[in-house]
């Protein structure tokens, strides 16, 4: 189903002011054997312009996939530290997720919202607080003639 979304992101660093960006997207929405998966392009704002974001997502497991000019798999169980790569026009950075709350919340009519909070851990840059929010804002209709 295509659909429009609204992305909330809000950074807290250990060191510096908060972050928040938000912008809407035009998305994909699907449900495939229990997860629920949200397809949608990084916005200039994000500083990921040209990156694709797919996040599959269950109550208790979320996976955020990014492809194009950032590179990057982080998973989200709450209570467990991933570590993952991430490959960016500056460089490669070694990353550690963990999470603190998954909240999902997408009914059978794939419209609700998701929300993450966790750590992040980008070594030799540092820890951040991260809070990131989807919202199904509604359903792209198709104009017939």
């Amino acid at each position: 189903m295509e659909c429009f979304i609204r992305v909330n992101s809000t950074i807290i660093p250990a060191k510096g002011e908060k972050q928040v960006i938000e912008f809407d997207s035009e998305a994909k929405i699907y449900s495939k054997n229990g997860s629920i998966y949200i397809l949608y392009s990084e916005s200039e704002i994000s500083g990921m312009e040209g990156t694709k974001t797919l996040i599959k997502a269950k109550k208790d497991k979320v996976v955020l996939k990014r492809n194009g000019s950032n590179i990057s798999e982080l998973i989200f169980e709450k209570g467990i530290n991933h570590s993952q790569s991430y490959i960016t026009p500056y460089g490669n950075f070694l990353m550690e997720t963990l999470t603190e709350r998954i909240d999902l919340n997408i009914n059978e009519n794939l419209q609700g919202t998701l929300a993450l909070e966790y750590e992040l851990d980008i070594k030799s840059l540092g820890k951040s607080k991260y809070m990131l929010g989807i919202e199904i804002i509604k359903r792209k209709t198709v104009n017939r003639a």
